[in-house]
């Protein structure tokens, strides 16, 4: 009976091996020694898709951190250059009518 589980599971490691990944994983190995250790080899296996996808998550979150900041860069860039032109604006008109007067917004 353990030669057939063993069988099954060399089948199915080969047919995974085939789909995602050449080289058989530490869980892959674990899985072939027979029913009892192919929960422990599959639990593995998860463990390693787990770090894969955190991995990819954590590349996903720093860039759009680096994104979020150059935002902000832009943002702080342009609120300076629309106030020096609101400035410069208040300063000409100004000089262009200095009988009025500028009611600012409190």
């Amino acid at each position: 009976m353990k030669k057939i589980g063993m069988v099954m599971s060399l089948g199915v490691l080969f047919i995974a091996g085939c789909s995602s990944r050449s080289i058989p994983t530490i869980g892959d190995s674990m899985v072939t020694h027979g029913d009892e250790s192919r929960l422990i080899g599959e639990k593995w296996n998860k463990g390693e898709e787990d770090i894969q996808e955190g991995e990819g998550l954590i590349e996903k979150g720093k860039q759009m951190v680096k994104e979020g900041q150059d935002n902000i860069k832009k943002g702080e860039k342009l609120i300076r250059e629309g106030k020096q032109l609101q400035q410069e604006s208040e300063r000409e008109y100004q000089d262009k009518y200095p009988e009025q007067k500028l009611l600012k917004p409190e």
